[in-house]
């Protein structure tokens, strides 16, 4: 793994999986290759001098590897971390940092159109050639801020009616549902002796 910053590498770090034990968390042996697929759960830092402008950070030679988190901060705090989601034939995204609101911003917008798109486009047209479909669980847990979750679950909404599926919420009553989801940012409303979340509750009665 190495880091160019504005164009010439500064520092290196060489991953050489294999058996027994070693600075990896698991060893993964694949025998239809025979090779060694480790996994090193490891933290890899670097100093960022002042004033550089682009950083690359590149797998330079070898068989692939995975990142699943980065980080920017200053040694004892932490501004902004992004959690990764790699997946095959995908390119990397390209990141900013925002050293005025001291976070990452990322040139992908996972907004509706996203949503329609990659996923729900693929179900819509197996219902168009008559295949079943719906949606059997969905939902977001008690710890996804409470307006980011109704923004993305009327987000899903409308891709389900345009796609002329069902749904089912995971769960009508608990952490992901509309009654005692224990989310520390709702104004609850009392329904015969439970916490009723009612602005998820009217967001669902519109579609």
């Amino acid at each position: 793994l190495a880091l160019q910053i504005d164009g010439e590498e500064v520092e290196s770090h060489v991953f050489t999986p294999g058996p027994g034990e070693g600075p990896w968390k698991e060893v993964q042996y694949v025998a239809e290759y025979d090779i060694y697929q480790n996994i090193y759960d490891q933290a890899i830092s670097f100093e960022i001098p002042a004033g550089a402008r682009t950083l690359t950070l590149e797998n330079a030679e070898g068989d692939w590897l995975t990142l699943k988190e980065i980080r920017i901060g200053d040694g004892e705090t932490v501004y902004d971390q992004l959690e990764i989601f790699p997946q095959w034939a995908v390119p990397n995204d390209v990141l900013t940092f925002d050293s005025e609101t001291q976070q990452i911003i990322t040139q992908q917008t996972q907004d509706g159109d996203w949503l329609w798109d990659n996923y729900f486009q693929h179900w819509a047209a197996l219902r168009e050639a008559g295949v079943g479909v719906m949606v059997g669980e969905w939902g977001a847990h008690q710890h996804t801020p409470h307006d980011v979750t109704l923004r993305w679950m009327e987000d899903c909404l409308k891709a389900y009616k345009r796609a002329g599926m069902g749904w089912t919420l995971w769960n009508f009553r608990g952490s992901f549902g509309i009654l005692n989801s224990k989310r520390t940012d709702v104004d609850y409303e009392d329904f015969h002796g439970h916490q009723l979340d009612r602005k998820m509750l009217e967001l669902l009665q519109r579609y």
